[in-house]
């Protein structure tokens, strides 16, 4: 017998419909799980952008504040905080940065706190979403070369301006050797007049043989007075150059004797009515006879130095990181030569020099760095008294002799004692340029200059404006001195 089933279709559609309810339930509640996954994946993804701006605020905030002037650190640091990070970004609240300066200054440290609010987070709660950032910012310090370049001319004997220099110079040193932070300073000193003396053993530096621009050399001078190391000027336009000597050597500095015959063989001079500017003779032992004595400076208690060196200043200091030899320099050095002139060129090119990595190895002095070494800051500094000029005392010929010989030489580009100056501050104005186009910072200073023409090209000169100082009295020399190198501690500093 065959047993049939009958199918019950009401039960059929109750079973259905309690199965879809479930499946409804479940659908449901996966949904609203999705939905706030991908919400929440929405609202990180914005916490992470403020997150990144947020960052990049503080990190720019903390550098601005630590590279500059400390006094300055909060005002900068609020700055560039808000240059970098706009206010309410995509509705984030209001945030001021909180900035914390170590007591020396060397270490900033920046904070910034805010909230975002949430788009989708607040399906289960989560109104706001906070975000935070912090950054750090530790000043150090590079090292240093400085040629600190003084005019020594005639001029500087009145008004106490040396003693004022040498102050001024030793308030400088106070200042760049008393930082611990350096990792090491190296100084040269480098005295100028009419002239620049390099030091009698640089003979390496000169022409050892007579040529038509250099007629003499360090064997022409008598046994009782040797080259004391002063140079003339190289052939233009390499005088306006860091070139070394493998490149051009400097001719010897050799002032003859204006006695009529020349006692050195040459044909100059060729009269003598008087007393001349050089007169000079060689007695029985080799020594140098001053047969016109030439006095100056404050009550005529100067001399001029009557001679085959005459007016040749003190030998220049290279580089040396020991202060103890910079000072008794300066203390037993530093003194006021008479005749010649006034030509900042000279000092100029020679300190110059003595930063120059072209020079390495020949000053027998502390290695001179690359002009591209990290953290390396190099520094010039020249000092102008009164004017530049080309000397032409009370007596014959017109001109003293200086590094460009004789005026008559035309070896400046003039013959007229009146155009000198000018054609020294155009080499002045090229050594500048020249000197600043290697990464060199120059600071000018003019002392009782009175000429506009000149005041306007030590302006020029400096690397910036507030790199010149124009000063009306030689007490002024030492705030002004210390001035510098304070501000020189504040551009060596390198942030990390």
């Amino acid at each position: 017998m065959v047993n049939l089933r009958i199918f019950d279709l009401k039960k059929y559609k109750k079973f259905v419909q309690q199965e879809e309810g479930g499946i409804a339930i479940i659908a449901g509640f996966t949904l609203f799980a999705l939905t706030v996954l991908f919400g929440l994946a929405i609202d990180t993804a914005r916490v992470a952008y403020v997150e990144t701006k947020l960052s990049h605020a503080v990190s720019a905030a903390a550098i601005a504040a630590a590279k500059y002037e400390t006094a300055l650190a909060n005002e900068n640091a609020q700055k560039v905080f808000d240059a970098n990070f706009p206010q309410g970004l995509i509705g984030s609240a209001s945030v001021t940065p909180q900035i914390t300066i170590s007591e020396n200054g060397d270490r900033v440290l920046v904070s910034a706190n805010t909230t975002l609010p949430t788009t989708f987070g607040k399906l289960v709660g989560v109104n706001t979403l906070p975000v935070r950032a912090i950054a750090e910012a530790v000043r150090e310090y590079g090292e240093l070369e400085i040629a600190l370049v003084f005019d020594v001319s005639g001029l500087t004997a009145f008004r106490e301006i040396i003693p004022n220099m040498k102050v001024a110079a030793h308030s400088f040193l106070d200042v760049i050797f008393a930082s611990d932070k350096i990792t090491g300073s190296s100084v040269s000193v480098t005295p100028y007049g009419g002239m620049v003396n390099i030091g009698n053993t640089h003979t390496d530096f000169v022409h050892n043989v007579v040529t038509a621009d250099s007629l003499f050399t360090v064997n022409s001078f008598p046994p009782g007075e040797p080259w004391k190391g002063c140079v003339g000027r190289r052939i233009d336009p390499l005088e306006e150059t860091e070139d070394a000597p493998s490149v051009e050597k400097w001719p010897v500095y050799f002032s003859r004797s204006t006695i009529f015959p020349a006692i050195d063989g040459g044909a100059w001079p060729t009269d003598h009515n008087g007393s001349w500017d050089n007169d000079w003779s060689i007695d029985g032992s080799g020594n140098v006879v001053q047969e016109t004595i030439i006095k100056d400076g404050p009550g005529a208690t100067g001399r001029v130095t009557i001679g085959p060196n005459r007016s040749c200043p003190p030998a220049l200091l290279p580089l040396t990181q020991d202060p103890t030899v910079i000072r008794d320099y300066i203390d037993n050095s530093i003194e006021s030569v008479f005749g010649g002139g006034t030509f900042s060129n000279l000092g100029m090119g020679w300190g110059w020099r003595t930063l120059s990595p072209n020079f390495n190895g020949l000053w027998n002095a502390v290695a001179i760095k690359p002009y591209t070494t990290p953290s390396n800051l190099k520094i010039l500094i020249i000092m102008l008294n009164d004017g530049n000029r080309w000397l032409d005392g009370p007596f014959q010929p017109t001109g003293d002799p200086t590094a460009y010989g004789r005026l008559e030489d035309n070896k400046l580009g003039t013959t007229q004692i009146n155009f000198t100056k000018y054609e020294i501050e155009q080499r002045t104005a090229v050594l500048c340029d020249r000197i600043k186009a290697q990464g060199i910072f120059v600071y000018t200073v003019s002392l009782m200059v009175d000429d506009l023409a000149t005041r306007q090209l030590y302006g020029a000169c400096a690397s910036e404006p507030t790199a010149y100082y124009n000063i009306n009295g030689a007490d002024e020399l030492e705030d002004a001195y210390k001035d510098i190198a304070e501000d020189i501690l504040l551009r060596v500093r390198r942030t990390l």
